[in-house]
């Protein structure tokens, strides 16, 4: 079985894409807009979009058992 070790960090990015949006949709939905109608003209969306981003935060698997071990193994050497 192949697994990757950046595979964790694909899965963060798209975990913290979608909670980006979802946490974005009540917004958007007072502006009478769904999630299918965004486009790239609209800077009010993109505004909307990077503040909601900046205030996702999780713990995802690339901060797992292996992760803490690799660095804890890096900072004793």
């Amino acid at each position: 079985m192949f697994r990757s070790a950046r595979a964790p960090f694909a899965y963060e990015a798209m975990w913290a894409i979608a909670v980006t949006f979802e946490r974005a949709r009540p917004i958007l939905s007072g502006w009478n807009l769904a999630l299918n109608e965004l486009d790239y003209g609209r800077t009010m969306v993109s505004q909307l979009l990077q503040e909601e981003a900046f205030e996702t935060k999780f713990t995802g698997p690339s901060v797992g058992k292996e992760a803490i071990s690799a660095h804890a193994e890096a900072a004793v050497n």
